[in-house]
């Protein structure tokens, strides 16, 4: 009762209720302790002109000055700010909505690798805002990240509306957008339960490779509409820029990060954004694409080579081998299905395959390891041969996966047969397209699949 009594003494009724209700929300003993150890600064603060002008409209406010304070990335502190209603510092470039479809992953990527600027894909983060308030606080602090970004791609996180009203509105603001039929197409017409990635993730060069083939290929599915998922993944901008208020807004549709155009696109963004422009010696990342058929859920795949198994390596001209099912970790070579590695490993693929998928995957060995194995020559042909039947296996099941996919017109065609559907499309687009319609009229002109959505209504 002790707090109470104090409150009481301090504050009006209306910030000692503000108190007590973050004190309740929290249900955190080091938030209760400073509450008592400062109540004296607080209540200065709180009955200040500068909080009254700033914040008395503000839904969540700062508890303390949040210029009076030193800040530092450890957990205790970021607790603390966020229990304090302290805003995320403001050390982060940019704030980026994605809804899902827009290529999110391939600008993240980008982003990463050519601007050298760190923004975590918020579908990675976890759904709770608290928990990715006190994430993003311990990298925003540390001096060894220079350049970060935010993102948002969702809406269904817990505490979302405080998290967002935390995050400032003088940071420019990034929107990814996409013909909205080419994002229902890929929301729709994708088997999603892929992202589960049921397969073995480790295998040896007896291993029958054909189950992950099974996992590449596509099964073509009846359309499902699920609108709570649409309306917590897709129709997410109208919703977010409401509560940032963004001063400062920048659309870049998903054209704009085609293999021809990414580079300058990058390049401009880096100008705006007041970060290290990309080097032309990254231009060989944009031919490499986010989704070509489920490939990128098959990373990171591990084969272990081991001299051992070659008398029982699988083949399609050795169907009947003896699988060992005992993988020797320990004193097996590691080679690693990826897109990308550091500099200790180097990437092999072309030296087993020369084609198109050379783009999308890569086979890398740690560079001391690929001594051991080029010493080797039986146990290296063996290796070689095994991944030139394997890769030419998965070039030709996501050839072909991106032939079965769904297309914009087979989707229209679908839509254009239901009315309830084409209503609650409408009401959709209507509203998360007020302010592109407004202020970049020639991007929505540019998205041939709605107009002849338009068409039907």
């Amino acid at each position: 009762m002790q707090i109470l009594q104090t409150l009481k003494e301090k504050l009006d009724p209306k910030n000692a209720n503000l108190i007590l209700n973050a004190l309740k929300n929290s249900n955190d003993e080091n938030f209760f302790e400073f509450i008592l150890n400062h109540i004296d600064i607080i209540a200065n603060w709180l009955s200040s002109n500068e909080f009254k002008e700033k914040y008395s409209n503000h839904p969540y406010p700062p508890l303390i000055n949040p210029e009076l304070i030193d800040i530092d990335a450890s957990e205790y502190c970021a607790n603390l700010s966020w229990n304090l209603n302290i805003p995320l510092s403001k050390k982060y470039k940019f704030i980026y909505i994605s809804p899902h479809g827009v290529g999110a992953g391939a600008f993240l990527r980008y982003v990463n690798e050519a601007l050298n600027t760190l923004c975590f894909p918020s579908w990675m983060l976890e759904n709770d805002a608290k928990n990715r308030y006190c994430f993003l606080h311990t990298y925003l602090n540390n001096p060894n990240f220079i350049n970060q970004g935010i993102n948002l791609s969702e809406l269904n996180v817990k505490d979302l509306e405080k998290f967002l009203y935390l995050l400032d509105d003088s940071i420019p603001c990034i929107i990814g957008v996409r013909d909205p039929i080419g994002i229902l197409k890929h929301c729709l017409g994708r088997n999603w339960n892929k992202v589960q990635r049921n397969y073995e993730p480790m295998f040896n060069l007896t291993y029958d490779w054909h189950s992950y083939i099974d996992f590449l290929t596509h099964e073509k599915t009846e359309i499902k509409w699920d609108f709570k998922d649409l309306e917590n993944n897709v129709f997410i901008i109208q919703k977010l820029i409401k509560i940032l208020n963004p001063k400062n807004i920048t659309y870049i549709d998903m054209s704009e990060f085609s293999e021809e155009k990414a580079f300058d696109t990058l390049t401009k963004l880096a100008q705006n954004l007041s970060l290290t422009p990309p080097h032309i010696s990254k231009k060989n990342i944009f031919k490499s694409k986010e989704f070509r058929g489920y490939l990128r859920y098959l990373f990171p795949l591990k084969l272990y080579v081991n001299e051992n198994d070659l008398k029982n390596i699988y083949s399609f001209h050795s169907t009947n081998n003896l699988k060992n099912y005992n993988i020797n970790t320990k004193e097996s070579i590691l080679i690693i299905f990826n897109r990308f590695m550091d500099g200790e490993f180097l990437n092999i693929i072309e030296d087993i395959i020369q084609n198109d998928l050379c783009n999308d995957l890569g086979i890398f060995i740690h560079k001391n390891d690929f001594l051991k194995l080029h010493q080797n020559k039986q146990l290296y042909q063996g290796v070689k041969n095994y991944l030139k039947e394997f890769l030419d296996a998965i070039k030709d099941v996501i050839d072909q996966t991106e032939k079965d996919m769904l297309r914009e017109t087979e989707l229209l065609e679908h839509i254009k047969n239901n009315q309830e559907i084409i209503i609650y499309l409408k009401n959709k687009f209507d509203c998360e397209f007020k302010h592109i319609n407004k202020y970049r009229p020639d991007i929505v002109d540019s998205w041939k699949y709605y107009k002849e959505f338009q068409s039907y209504c």
